[in-house]
């Protein structure tokens, strides 16, 4: 599904504290109704993971940035990434010190996606 690029994409572009993060999407499961998959991280002998929902032909934006976000605090560091609210398919992400997100969305200059839109085309 190219998860895993998408992720280190958006790492890269966070700059150093995500450097040394190794990201990879996994086939879990396989039944005849569906495939499971699940995005991993490593980073500092650690592994993260997270279920995809693939329900659709699209990327799970939600899950992506739940990852990103979590790997974000577990290498203390106060970076976040949040999903863009957009009343298409294309996908925006944005990153950037926790605080200074939240100012902006408080002030309503950015709206962030609830998840009832969570996924988008590539």
């Amino acid at each position: 599904m190219g998860h895993d690029s998408k992720l280190r994409r958006l790492a890269t572009r966070a700059g150093a504290p995500f450097a040394d993060v190794i990201f990879e999407e996994v086939l879990v499961s396989r039944s005849e109704e569906r495939e499971q998959y699940q995005i991993r991280a490593y980073f500092d002998g650690l592994r993260v993971a997270a279920e995809l929902d693939l329900t659709d032909d699209c990327y799970d934006l939600k899950t992506m940035v739940g990852l990103l976000n979590t790997v974000a605090r577990q290498l203390n560091t106060n970076q976040r990434f949040a999903p863009v609210a957009t009343n298409d398919e294309a996908a925006w992400i944005v990153f950037g010190p926790e605080p200074a997100l939240q100012e902006i969305v408080s002030e309503g200059l950015l709206r962030v996606s609830t998840g009832e839109h969570s996924h988008a085309h590539g």
